[in-house]
């Protein structure tokens, strides 16, 4: 919660234009949020975590909602967002899960400190401003390459949302032509609809 309070009381355009409303929502974007998440207080809050699925090694929110709720003190006046996170490792190719490779195909270079790749602390105490362009490299890929995905769904003719996985986007897709077709899932799926009744077992009456 003080995270995304200070994302937003810091954020230059809701600083620099009062007319400005504060969205109702909002996409955390991580790069295999297993290893950052854990670092945050409020993760260890049972109401934040239920919230949250494992999905492929990784920790994210619901695909129907249910993303976390986020109290926030905004303005002078207190208000209630909601914050769903997504993991690049899950919208990335399964030969370029790496946030380098993920770079590469957005054509931006992660800067890697090799010598100090297990003491970041010592990275940060001896070249701050070189620790700040990692930091900031990093989750520029992050947010550039979501937003590559989000740009692919409205090309593709779905929402300008970003999926859970490439998977569900790809399968999002494959639906959509199906329906441009006038093609019947359930037949190319070999399923049908069927209809049960379920009876009360106290009173053998239908529910």
């Amino acid at each position: 919660d003080e995270f995304i309070c200070w994302v937003m009381s810091e954020c230059p355009l809701l600083k620099e234009d009062k007319d400005i409303l504060l969205p109702h929502s909002l996409f955390l974007i991580c790069h295999y949020s297993r290893a950052d998440l854990p670092s945050f207080r409020g993760f260890f809050d049972k109401n934040n975590r239920i919230n949250l699925m494992n999905l492929r090694r990784t920790l994210v929110t619901m695909r129907n909602g249910a993303p976390l709720k986020i109290p926030l003190n905004y303005r002078g006046k207190k208000t209630v967002m909601n914050l769903a996170i997504r993991d690049t490792f899950l919208l990335a190719p399964s030969t370029a899960k790496s946030l380098e490779s993920i770079g590469s195909l957005i054509k931006i270079e992660k800067k890697t400190p090799k010598e100090y790749l297990t003491r970041m602390d010592e990275l940060r105490r001896d070249d701050l401003q070189r620790f700040i362009e990692y930091a900031q490299t990093d989750a520029t890929i992050a947010l550039k390459f979501s937003e590559s995905i989000s740009e692919l769904s409205t090309t593709l003719g779905g929402n300008a949302f970003i999926p859970l996985t490439l998977t569900s986007l790809g399968i999002s897709f494959l639906q959509q032509i199906w329906k441009n077709k006038n093609f019947n899932a359930n037949e190319i799926l070999g399923k049908e609809k069927q209809s049960y009744v379920v009876l009360n077992k106290k009173t053998g009456n239908p529910n």
